[in-house]
């Protein structure tokens, strides 16, 4: 053990890397060698019944077949008339097509068969091979003995049953299953032929196969290999056949031992039966010994070669890693490579977990930011949750979802009070207050959805009037705890509650679209569904509209229209509220909604009209002053600052308008297809494009076409009509017209003055 302490982390791997190479192949080769011997009797015998089982298949197949074609031939009206009327001069027509007949069968049959009829009443028989003789000639006159009775309709005739038979025969009376029968068919298979096609089809191994009948006589025998020394055996294998139910498995004969499979066919009773000398295959089973150890030591050494360039590679990186880890200032570096890279890892795994403290840090904000998408609705299927948000909302309990919006009252006075930073706290308390207040109810999330706003989320399990009322007493808690522990009020609006995720953004946009309506309802409002139906004055929801009017005018730059429509609204709010705290709540309002649209461009509204703006506001005397106050205080300082913000925008838009009519002038090219791209509106593309070129977007295009024109009129060969359906132009006389008003001349005429082609060609 000291020895192997000593050894280098090197030494240790390439000797660990023999001992798990070598020792392994060792014994492997070792237990595989003993189970091949052990099984390979086991194997042979299974091959030898495949073998055979084969063999027999293929035999009783072409016997199957062979009874088959006797049957058929008997049944035959040609051989039954030849029966009747004899092969004869007299009978020459039946005579020819019988003898066609059966030489069509013998030629097109791809059994070695041989086919006789005997004529009973005639004495005389035909064969195919030695045509008509007389019945006395025939060789075989014992098949006229057989006796034909209601149960012998036919007979299989075994191979050696007469003198001289070495083939089998299919005897069939002609008519079938007559007891006189008037013709006898008898199809004659050559077995020797039929064993050579038989092993034809088999893997030429070293055997013998032999075939007794189901009384023991030799049917045939196949001679795989020649010179074998099996040829007695068969004498020794008949007694057996009789005295035994299975044939042994190993007999001995002539000194020689000898493998033995057989089996038995179920169809016609015969014993297949294969021989191999045992000799032989335990010669084979040395020679793969001897062949395998071969192996099994060139595996060895081909590994251990392999251990020695291995470990050397293995151990390369992990000193090339060692050394880019490692500290060169480092006065303790250790000289094993292991303990280095250990020490390294440790280093790792506390870097790791200071990371994963930053990353728990961080989760509130992948919270917050995965409900501000849902609520948004750019999560819009179960499918996306599921993608990774699903684990933020989890804590939701039902497939019913509640929105509500809590807002502050008074939100603009708090940005005059505090800083950026302090209203960064007191929205965080507000959502915190708003969860564990929800505790007492169902689980509830929160989260920011812009400055003095923070929106929630309550799961149900079903919509009803408990679960209503449960969302109520909810809302009703926020208006009272936060009068309670905070320096303002809130209102808080409530929407229908709707079933997946995917309707979170429709009840959020609803809840939010109520807030509108506390201007009517004062500080710490709750405004449900069926109140805003309900109770509201069709006044102030022209009030409403008026004022998104104004909103949006700003916000698109529509500043005269934006002036007008704040006259309008002074005057709608002076018939409609008869305070001026409430006329001022509505303008207060208006610049909450202004801020928040300015939001989305990225523009802090309180920075561009100023933090005195508002108490301005409140110490107006009289309420016709509001408009004046609106166009000098909000709107014409908003439109200096965004045309100031449009300024680089703009020489951007109409620049990469210039060249796209550069670079589709063959295209049906408009001014709203570029604003499209652009993804700015028509006017305020076209009101831009008059600044920075002097010229309508119209009159530039038609002179760029008229450029590109005159260029084709005058370098190229090109037909005025092929200019025209380039240009896009509907027909040829209207791009006369225009070109003409253009140059003060027609296209024709061009072409002939400026190349002094002659008499110019008006089209």
């Amino acid at each position: 053990m000291k020895a192997v302490k000593r050894l280098s982390y090197k030494q240790k791997l390439l000797a660990f890397s023999l001992l798990m190479g070598i020792v392994p192949v060792l014994i492997l080769g070792g237990v595989s060698l003993k189970l091949f011997s052990s099984t390979l009797q086991e194997e042979v015998d299974l091959h030898q019944q495949s073998i055979l089982r084969h063999f027999q298949t293929q035999l009783d197949t072409y016997i199957t077949r062979l009874d088959q074609l006797s049957v058929s031939l008997a049944s035959n009206s040609l051989v039954q008339k030849v029966v009747e009327v004899g092969v004869s001069m007299d009978a020459i027509g039946s005579s020819v097509q019988f003898i066609n007949e059966i030489q069509n069968v013998v030629t097109n049959s791809d059994i070695p068969i041989d086919i006789s009829l005997i004529l009973t009443q005639y004495d005389s028989v035909y064969s195919h091979r030695t045509g008509l003789m007389r019945q006395i000639d025939y060789p075989t006159s014992e098949l006229l003995k057989l006796q034909w009775t209601g149960s012998n309709t036919f007979y299989k005739i075994a191979p050696n049953t007469f003198q001289g038979q070495s083939d089998l025969w299919i005897v069939r009376p002609v008519p079938l299953n007559t007891s006189s029968p008037r013709g006898i068919l008898v199809l004659q298979l050559n077995m020797a032929r039929l064993m050579e096609m038989v092993e034809r089809t088999l893997s030429p191994l070293n055997r013998s196969l032999l075939v007794f009948d189901d009384l023991g006589r030799l049917v045939a025998s196949g001679q795989m290999r020649e010179n074998d020394g099996s040829g007695d055996l068969k004498e020794t294998i008949v007694p057996l056949l009789g005295k035994m139910k299975e044939l042994p498995s190993r007999i001995e004969q002539n000194s020689e031992a000898y493998l033995l499979t057989s089996i038995k066919s179920s169809s016609n009773g015969w014993t297949y039966v294969a021989v191999s000398s045992a000799q032989e295959l335990s010669a084979k089973s040395d020679q793969i010994e001897k062949v395998s150890w071969a192996l099994v030591l060139g595996i060895c050494l081909v590994w251990g070669a392999a251990a020695v360039f291995g470990s050397k590679r293995l151990f390369n990186p992990l000193q090339s890693l060692a050394v880019k880890f490692s500290n060169k200032d480092d006065k303790h570096q250790e000289s094993d490579i292991i303990t280095a890279l250990d020490r390294t890892m440790q280093d790792m795994r506390k870097t790791n977990e200071r990371l994963m403290l930053r990353i728990n840090e961080q989760m509130p904000i992948l919270k917050e930011h995965a409900l501000l998408h849902l609520i948004r609705g750019e999560l819009s299927s179960d499918n996306d949750v599921s993608g990774g948000w699903k684990a933020y909302v989890e804590p939701l309990q039902g497939d019913w979802f509640c929105v509500g919006v809590v807002e502050i009252d008074q939100m603009l006075e708090l940005k005059q009070t505090y800083r950026e930073s302090d209203l960064s706290l007191i929205m965080y308390a507000l959502r915190k207050l708003i969860e564990e207040i929800g505790e007492a109810y169902r689980p509830v999330l929160g989260v920011s959805t812009k400055q003095g706003q923070v929106a929630f989320l309550m799961g149900l399990d079903s919509p009803g009037p408990e679960a209503e009322e449960l969302v109520r007493q909810f809302a009703r808690s926020i208006n009272e705890q936060v009068k309670q522990f905070f320096a303002y009020t809130v209102s808080v609006a409530l929407a229908e509650p709707r079933e997946g995720y995917e309707n979170i953004h429709v009840s959020y946009k609803e809840a939010q679209s109520f807030m509108i309506y506390r201007l009517a309802m004062g500080p710490s409002a709750l405004l449900l569904p069926e109140q805003i139906r309900s109770t509201m004055h069709p006044s102030l929801r022209q009030l409403i509209k008026m004022e998104r009017a104004v909103v949006s005018g700003i916000s698109q730059g529509h500043y005269e229209q934006a002036s007008a429509g704040t006259k309008e609204l002074v005057q709608e709010a002076a018939k409609s509220l008869h305070s001026s705290e409430a006329i001022a709540g509505l303008f207060v309002h208006l610049i909450g909604e202004l801020e928040t649209s300015f939001q989305d461009y990225g523009v802090d509204l309180s920075e561009v009209i100023g933090r005195d703006a508002l108490p301005q506001m409140y110490g107006l005397n009289r309420m016709e002053q509001l408009p004046v106050w609106m166009d000098e205080r909000i709107i014409e300082p908003v439109r200096r600052h965004m045309e100031q913000l449009q300024v680089p925008k703009r020489k951007k838009s109409v620049q990469v308008a210039l060249a796209l009519v550069q670079e589709q002038i063959e295209s049906d090219l408009s001014l709203q297809q570029i604003a499209d791209e652009l993804q700015i509106p028509r006017p305020t593309l076209s009101k831009w494009f008059k600044e920075e070129t002097g010229e309508d977007f119209r009159e530039h295009l038609i002179r760029v076409r008229m450029d590109k024109a005159k260029e084709w009129l005058l370098h190229a060969d090109m037909p005025i009509k092929e200019i025209s359906d380039r240009l896009r132009y509907t027909s040829v006389p209207n791009f006369t017209r225009i070109f003409k008003q253009s140059t003060g001349m027609t296209p024709g005429a061009y072409r002939s003055r400026t190349r002094g082609d002659g008499e110019p060609n008006e089209y």
